[in-house]
């Protein structure tokens, strides 16, 4: 499909049709280098300035590329129990301290995603989330392992220094 066969089904077409949004989400990113990070929370901007870009850039012509359409559409190894919901997490960065909340709707969630929303947070906060499953991603031995035993250790340190100062108040 060419782009501007994407731009002349309209906004709406492409935002209600999961094929036509999957072409959409991956013009966008050779486009623009990333993909939106919400495309539902911020599709009409985004919409608005993707087809501003193909014009002012003549890119009617580009040829949307379907090895990565099929890379996308990839096999799921976890199910969720509703995949209309909007999951999410957040992800501390250790050296400035702000918290980057990561999004994704439940049908458009990547094995990646839902292996880092099942091991970042503390253990209430993953064991609530493995409750919006039916079938559990399969989780190999990562990195990702060791970072969230870290970040629960920290906590329970925050914790029993807030029981120790409560006790010598």
């Amino acid at each position: 499909m060419k782009v501007k066969d994407l731009i002349k089904q309209g906004a709406d077409k492409v935002r209600y049709s999961n094929d036509l949004l999957n072409d959409y989400i991956i013009a966008f990113k050779s486009f623009f280098g990333y993909e939106p990070s919400c495309v539902g929370c911020t599709f009409s901007t985004d919409w608005d300035n993707f087809v501003r870009h193909v014009k002012t850039n003549d890119l009617q012509e580009t040829e949307i590329k379907t090895e990565t359409k099929m890379k996308t559409k990839k096999e799921k190894t976890f199910e969720l129990k509703d995949n209309s919901k909007i999951y999410h997490y957040d992800v501390k960065d250790e050296k400035t301290g702000q918290v980057d909340r990561k999004r994704s709707y439940g049908w458009r969630m990547s094995e990646e995603f839902a292996k880092n929303f099942l091991t970042i947070g503390t253990a209430e906060e993953i064991e609530e989330r493995k409750k919006y499953f039916r079938v559990l991603p399969k989780v190999e031995k990562s990195e990702n392992r060791s970072e969230t035993t870290a970040n629960r250790s920290e906590t329970t340190d925050d914790r029993a220094k807030k029981r120790t100062k409560k006790k010598t108040d």
